[in-house]
């Protein structure tokens, strides 16, 4: 690619010059020939002024002539004298630009190239692919991105949660086998009796257990 870049670079730069040249020489031919035409009267003039006086007259007028109509038509050459002028300062600028800038924007052009290559390849070697299924298999991975989210996020949801409900049930069970230790003799049946309430009759609360109950007769 470099190699086809600096070929057609020389050319251009060829071209360009070939331009310049020709336009130069056609500018000083042009100028030389206008030269030429204006001094045309003078060379009439002179060549009557060596006949008879009559002649002479008709030389003045031939030469009036003459020089009006040259006048014309160096006008003319003038005025496209000044557009081959114009042409050749685009051309000069044209091969300034190519011979100053063309060549580092080409270069530039090509290291980021060549960087990009480097970064396509080592990108191939991590996702194990060929360089030319880079792009589609970035592709596809950008695509499962979602369904990975969703799962990520499942995963969190359910690490967040285990440890807060395993304590919660660890608490539970403490707290049940404390209550077992201390009360393990003991149980309870709690009958409420609105009327011995009313009476003042503490009997809210009765103890089934036939030890406690041999022991406080009073309860019952």
């Amino acid at each position: 690619m470099k190699a086809t870049l600096d070929k057609l670079m020389h050319a251009v730069q060829g071209i360009a010059k070939q331009n310049v040249a020709q336009v130069t020489v056609s500018v000083k031919t042009i100028h030389d020939r206008l030269l030429a035409l204006r001094n045309v009267p003078s060379l009439l003039e002179s060549q009557v002024d060596g006949g008879t006086r009559s002649q002479s007259r008709t030389g003045e007028e031939l030469a009036s002539l003459a020089e009006a109509c040259i006048d014309g038509e160096c006008g003319k050459i003038d005025s496209e004298l000044e557009k081959l002028k114009e042409v050749e300062e685009q051309l000069i600028e044209t091969v300034a630009i190519v011979s100053r800038i063309l060549p580092s924007t080409i270069n530039e052009l090509l290291a980021q190239t060549e960087e990009s290559g480097k970064n396509m390849q080592e990108l191939a070697k991590l996702l194990r692919v060929d360089s030319t299924k880079v792009v589609e298999r970035v592709k596809a991975m950008l695509q499962e991105v979602p369904t990975q989210m969703s799962r990520c996020i499942q995963v969190s949801q359910n690490d967040v949660l285990g440890p807060s409900t395993s304590r919660s049930g660890e608490a539970s069970i403490t707290n049940a086998q404390l209550n077992a230790d201390e009360f393990r003799n003991v149980e309870y049946h709690l009958e409420f009796d609105p009327i011995a309430a009313a009476q003042g009759e503490p009997r809210g609360l009765q103890s089934l257990n036939p030890v406690l109950n041999r022991s406080n007769p009073s309860v019952l």
